[in-house]
């Protein structure tokens, strides 16, 4: 767990933005919030989920929102915007129909973008140097935690069983509202999934290459074709399998009791109210499909509202 704070007064954070490049044409974009102080506490990697990006953690001029919630506190944050999001570049666009030789689906994400994350985190702890010439902070890489909203914490947790060696990498994990599947069925449902979701917006995409879901006014951000076909298919499908491979992640989680890396332990929120994207039974039943019975040991599942004494 992330170590507590040890003082009173809390500081505005440094805020900057970095860029990686995944590849020769495509950067991703990182918001970064550092302490104002030269240490800090953990090191904490936000991922966001679909048809959004980073600024899910930190608006009204980077002053409110989780990312600096946390950075005022003594931790050192990134906010990440997975490839085509937010102020990663080239954005998401027709170029996707376009240019049918660069897929980007859940596959890249897992295989490329989660990993490359990581190890460009890492390589901080070199880079970050005070004016004086010393290292800022001292902290080891194992120091990281994760936090995933949605549909961004089923890509991490695919992430971390495809790929067991990057476990050593994250102490622990948080996951806001992530479900694979949904199977609770009410209206929400019917407009919101079945009819906008998977019709809608899957005949816009096949058209277009990608989802405009700003010019649809669904939400803040647009998605390629393919990271929405991928979407809709884990929503409805009981396997859990790579949608453009066959990689199978619950064959991968009943091997990962005899691999010598366990899954980092998790907590695992829902909020009372959310009907769909983030229904609190849908959220269970990914936690359990999601982690071994040693990790759940380890974990808690909890839903939040203001009758179980939460603001």
């Amino acid at each position: 767990a992330m170590k507590r704070i040890d003082h009173h007064v809390l500081q505005t954070p440094r805020v900057s933005s970095l860029f990686h490049a995944i590849s020769p044409a495509e950067k991703l974009h990182l918001r970064h919030f550092s302490p104002a102080e030269n240490h800090f506490n953990s090191k904490v990697l936000l991922f966001h989920g679909a048809i959004t990006n980073s600024r899910l953690f930190h608006y009204d001029s980077d002053t409110k929102g989780l990312a600096p919630f946390l950075a005022a506190r003594g931790h050192d944050v990134y906010a990440a915007d997975f490839r085509g999001h937010g102020l990663s570049t080239p954005h998401v666009s027709v170029r996707h129909r376009i240019l049918p030789s660069t897929p980007y689906g859940f596959s890249q994400t897992i295989a490329e973008d989660i990993p490359s994350l990581i190890d460009f985190i890492d390589r901080q702890d070199c880079r970050e140097i005070d004016q004086d010439g010393k290292k800022i902070n001292n902290n080891s890489p194992s120091s990281l935690h994760i936090i995933a909203f949605s549909f961004g914490g089923v890509i991490l947790q695919s992430t971390l069983l495809r790929y067991p060696h990057l476990s050593d990498r994250v102490s622990s994990a948080v996951y806001l509202g992530s479900k694979r599947r949904i199977r609770e069925w009410n209206l929400t449902r019917l407009f919101k999934i079945e009819f906008v979701w998977q019709l809608l917006c899957t005949s816009i995409g096949r058209n277009l290459g990608y989802v405009p879901a700003r010019a649809m006014r669904i939400s803040s951000e647009d998605e390629t074709a393919l990271w929405h076909r991928d979407s809709c298919i884990w929503t409805k499908s009981e396997e859990w399998k790579d949608p453009q491979d066959g990689f199978d992640y619950s064959e991968a989680l009943r091997e990962r009791d005899h691999l010598p890396r366990p899954l980092p332990p998790g907590l695992w929120l829902s909020g009372i109210g959310d009907r769909i994207l983030g229904n609190p039974k849908d959220v269970a039943r990914f936690f359990v499909e999601a982690t071994t019975e040693s990790v759940r040991a380890n974990s808690v599942c909890q839903v939040l509202g203001k009758k179980f004494g939460n603001l």
